[in-house]
């Protein structure tokens, strides 16, 4: 069998061609025509809008209720020790050493209690359990120092054990509490302080609201062989004095 192909003028099929894509586009438009009025814009009834049907309006969201912050918790002593009126009765820098006094007539429990410097830094430790200060008795702290802690004696070991012998400082004695850092920025803790050689040590602001210190004093640098001696009185440089040393007895001053 012989297949012969028929070739048409190439005008012929020019025209063919025309009239195919006119076809094509026809049926394309129809099918677009159809779809968009038999289906509708997204409902059963073909998309129709009814006039008579009133536009719903936007109701504007309700404004959000700002919630109240909470205020920070006021801070709370550890139950403990009763409230004592045991003071910083004298501090010899060059020696790290600290003596507190119990001026009552009754022995003073200040376990739990803080003691605290901070020149260059805060360095704090904390004052064993069940520690107990005779009635006018006096308690040593070596600060910094290692040792075995007697009745009448203690060794304090900071975390940063920096000595208290400085051109200038500052102590404070501070009630129980549970630990944290920022307790002792709490003027309610701070039970007595004292600062010598300049003002504007950290805790002088914490004194003063503390009504244990008045703010910008201080007591002047004592000589390497001196301490600075409390006179029992008050709370303003004036009550303290350089002195000869008596660490764990009363002060000498005249």
């Amino acid at each position: 069998m012989i297949v012969q192909w028929r070739r048409f003028p190439r005008d012929q099929h020019d025209e063919l061609s025309r009239v195919n894509t006119r076809l094509t586009w026809f049926i394309v438009l129809t099918l677009s025509l159809w779809m968009v009025v038999g289906l509708g814009c997204g409902g059963d009834d073909g998309g129709s809008i009814d006039p008579s049907t009133p536009p719903v309006a936007m109701q504007p969201e309700a404004p959000m209720t700002p919630t109240p912050s909470m205020p920070p918790p006021t801070p709370v002593p550890l139950p403990g020790p009763a409230a004592s009126n045991v003071v910083i009765n004298e501090v010899f820098p060059e020696a790290s050493l600290i003596e507190l006094h119990n001026p009552d007539s009754t022995p003073a429990e200040i376990g739990g209690y803080w003691l605290c410097h901070t020149n260059p830094a805060l360095v704090y430790d904390q004052i064993p359990d069940n520690t107990l200060i005779d009635a006018g008795g006096f308690l040593i702290v070596h600060w910094g120092t290692t040792g075995i802690n007697t009745e009448k004696e203690l060794f304090t070991t900071p975390a940063a054990p920096l000595p208290l012998n400085k051109p200038h400082g500052e102590v404070g004695l501070y009630t129980a509490f549970g630990f944290d850092e920022g307790n002792f920025g709490v003027s309610e803790f701070l039970q007595d302080y004292v600062q010598w050689g300049e003002d504007g040590h950290w805790r002088e602001r914490v004194a003063a609201e503390a009504n244990v210190w008045p703010a910008g004093a201080f007591v002047p640098t004592p000589s390497p062989e001196q301490p600075l001696s409390f006179d029992g009185n008050g709370d303003a440089p004036e009550d303290w004095d350089v002195t000869a040393p008596t660490i764990g007895s009363a002060n000498a001053i005249p």
